[in-house]
């Protein structure tokens, strides 16, 4: 079990650099659009549902990815 100090951590490195959250979700999110889209090309999908299915989930973190870099956009000073 995780005490109250371990969940507060990753908090109060983003609170003193608000920048590094969407960075960090960003690059989580290009990593997991990496294994989809390499599951897609790989044949994992057997049927056409399970294709549509997983372009979904690329479509979906592809939109997210957008977002993120939107937010560190107006994050970042100009």
């Amino acid at each position: 079990m995780t005490s109250k100090s371990e969940q507060a951590e990753p908090v109060a490195l983003y609170v003193e650099e608000h920048r590094l959250l969407p960075m960090t979700l960003r690059r989580k999110l290009e990593a997991l659009l990496e294994d989809k889209r390499n599951g897609l090309i790989g044949g994992l999908a057997k049927t056409f549902d399970e294709y549509r299915y997983r372009v979904g989930e690329v479509k979906g973190l592809s939109d997210a990815i957008a977002i993120c870099q939107e937010v560190e956009k107006q994050l970042s000073p100009d």
